[in-house]
Parts: C-alpha cells; structure tokens; sequence
C-alpha cells in the first residue's frame, strides 16, 4: 500500500514537469524495477533466474542514471549560452528572470518591503517575509489574518509586492478571497513599477475617495442575494469594499440525502468582464456577522452574486450590506508592454479587458512631475497605443504611470 501511494505520487510529480523531475523520474523507475524484481523472486525459484533479473535491473538503472545525467549536463551547457545573470545574494545564475530580480533589487535598495508572495527578491535583498507567512493563501482562519495585518501596520514597509497581472492567471482570485488584505495596502500605496512576475506598490500620501454611492440588495432565490453597487458619477471605475452580515442554513430535509457539508461562493459579476481567465470567484465561510467583499465598478455600476450551495438544500440570508470604501488605485495606474514597450512617439500597452477599462477616456499619463498629453489613441488585436510627443522615455517599461481622464 505505501509502494502504491508513493509510486502515484512519483510519477504525478514526474509527468508534471517539475524544477525536480529528473530526480523523481530516476526514483520512479528504481520502484518500479524494484517491485518487478520482488514480485519475480516470488513467483521464481531458480537461482540463476533470480541472478539474471538482479543483473538486468541494476543495467537498466544504471543506463537510466547515465541518459539523465547526459541530459541534464547538456541542458546545463545549452544554458550557459543564455547570458545568464549571477546574483551572489543567491550563489547562482539566472537565465529568465535574473534581469528582473537585479532591477527590483536596485531600485528599492535598502527599503523595507512586505510580499504577497516571497521570492528570490527577498533572498537578493537580504530579507525574510515579515509575517513569517510566505504565500497569502497560506494565511487561514480569522487569528492568522488578524497577525498578518498587523505585520502590515507596524512594519512601516515602504513597498507592498503582488504577483503580476500577465504573470499569474490566479490574480483576481488572490485579490477576491484576500480582500481583508489589499483592503488595507489599498488605502496607502500605488503601484511604481513591474518585473516579470511581480509588482512593487510604493507608500505614498492619497486622499480618502469621496464619491458617493447606492448599495441595493436582490432576492433571486431561497439560495442566492445579488448586491448592486451604483456610484453618482457614472464614469467612476474602481472597487467598493463591502461589509456584509449573512448565514447560510440547511433546508429541514436535508438529511435525507445524506448531505454533511454546506460552503458559499461569491460569484463576481463585474470582476469577468476584466479577464478571460474565468478564475474569479470564490468562498467565504457559511456565515459571518462581518466580513469585507470587493465590489468591481465600472462606469458607475457594480454586481455580483452570494449563492449557498448545494443549490437546492441549503438557504442564504444576508442580513446587511453596506459600502465601507471606495478605491480607485485599481483603474488608476497604468504599465507599457513588457513584449513591445515603446516605438518612436507610440507607448505600447497590453490591449487586455482591464486596460481597456483604465484608458477608455484617457486624456494624459503622469509620473512624477512629468505629466504628458495623449495626441492619439489607436488599437489593434495586441495592443493599445498611446501618442506622445515628448518624454516617452519616462513612461517606459516597467515604469507604472497615472492615467488622467477627461474631466479630472
């Protein structure tokens, strides 16, 4: 049963491709010889037979040991030839990502900085995840979270560093079930500048949002509440923080069906339109008595829907919706393509949903002191491109800049 369990889960890691398959590939193979020979030393009597299947064995693991060793010692010298980046912090060479590290390295020196996600940023900056948390997804239950912003608070941390928008298909989902967290970093900081797989959010001074906005509550059904967000300025782009007050509750029988677990999901209406990546909805716990949720707004409406499932045994009750604040960082701030960057007077962003969204009126970029009007906008199926007629340089990748719209 152990060989069984150990096995599958050998050959799962193998077949995934890991950093380590060559390593679990050999292991998997030696299991296997392994079980064959015992199961032939069961089965055979004869010496000599027994002899020749220890012999073949030990060849075919020792010709396995050769090909994958020849094999990874030539991948190793391919490599070589990629310009690779040593970074004596870490004690080895990058070959992809070893630019992007070096750079966040050196522009944010000896500042002081809270990640999401650690990563070899933190290893070349001499740092340790301060929460003692490495992943967000790793902070579970309501002490841990509690323990993981007040990290955040009395850090003074000078940067906040979330995984990348092109990165990491999960973002949305990261952000959606960890509102209690950006919630926070929300109100002090804003994006400076990308890497390959990462953004650094700079503290900075901002004035609380002032825009006022309705929160309207729709029964569909036993199971599911859909809450409405709408803000006076029909052109306001940004995300309400919600507090909510709900149960979720079986029906009488569903015992009958021998049904012993119940769970709520969050399905974020306005969140889809601003990636084709579907991952976007989530859970919450069965029911709280106060728990934050992020709205998405877009020109002046939001939605989403709280549904308890299994759909037709179990009933919501919302109890109280109301909106906390309001953020606009989101839809705020823009980056250059990391693929094209810039050419001559045209700055190159990504055409994704969500840039659309960010550069529908844009009338200028800033950053800094340096603030450019937008001559012309065009798109095509890649890209979005903004006309600048001077100091585009600035507004180059990976610098993150302010997008000014018509009438602000």
């Amino acid at each position: 049963m152990l060989f069984n369990l150990s096995c599958r889960g050998y050959l799962y890691q193998f077949l995934s491709g890991g950093s380590t398959s060559e390593v679990l590939g050999l292991t998997l193979f030696v299991f296997l010889f392994t079980y064959i020979f015992t199961g032939i030393c069961k089965i055979c009597k004869w010496k000599i037979i027994k002899n020749i299947a220890k012999t073949a064995i030990i060849i075919v693991c020792g010709i396995i040991v050769v090909g994958r060793t020849t094999n990874t010692v030539m991948v190793f010298n391919n490599r070589k030839n990629e310009n690779p980046i040593y970074i004596e912090e870490l004690g080895g060479y990058f070959t992809e990502l070893g630019d992007s590290i070096v750079d966040a390295k050196n522009r944010i020196g000896n500042s002081k900085i809270f990640s999401t996600y650690a990563t070899a940023i933190e290893a070349a900056t001499n740092q340790f995840q301060p929460s003692g948390t490495d992943y967000i997804i790793h902070v579970l239950g309501d002490k841990q979270r509690e323990e993981y912003l007040e990290n955040l608070k009395k850090g003074e941390f000078d940067y906040i560093v979330t995984t990348d928008k092109d990165y990491n298909r999960w973002r949305y989902w990261i952000k959606n079930a960890n509102w209690f967290f950006y919630k926070e970093f929300y109100k002090d900081y804003i994006p400076e500048f990308s890497t390959e797989y990462n953004v650094f959010w700079k503290k900075a001074s901002k004035e609380k949002i002032s825009e006022k906005a309705d929160i309207k509550i729709e029964t569909k059904d036993l199971s599911t509440k859909k809450i409405k967000v709408e803000t006076e300025n029909p052109n306001f782009d940004g995300i309400a923080s919600v507090k909510i007050s709900y149960k979720s509750h079986f029906k009488k029988d569903f015992w009958k069906k021998l049904i012993i677990n119940r769970y709520v999901t969050v399905n974020d209406i306005s969140g889809k339109l601003l990636t084709d990546t579907g991952v976007v909805n989530y859970n919450i716990p069965n029911k709280s008595e106060e728990y934050y949720i992020p709205i998405t707004i877009i020109n002046g409406v939001g939605e989403l829907e709280i549904s308890s499932y299994p759909f037709e045994d179990t009933t919501f009750e919302l109890d109280n919706a109301e909106i906390s604040e309001l953020f606009d960082v989101n839809f705020k701030y823009c980056v250059a393509s990391k693929n094209h960057n810039i050419f001559g007077d045209t700055l190159y962003i990504d055409n994704s949903k969500e840039n659309q969204v960010i550069l529908e009126d844009a009338k200028a970029i800033k950053l800094g002191d340096i603030q450019e009007e937008i001559s012309e906008i065009s798109k095509d199926d890649n890209f979005i491109k903004l006309r600048i007629d001077k100091n585009i340089e600035a507004f180059a990748y990976p610098n993150y800049f302010e997008v000014i719209n018509e009438g602000e």
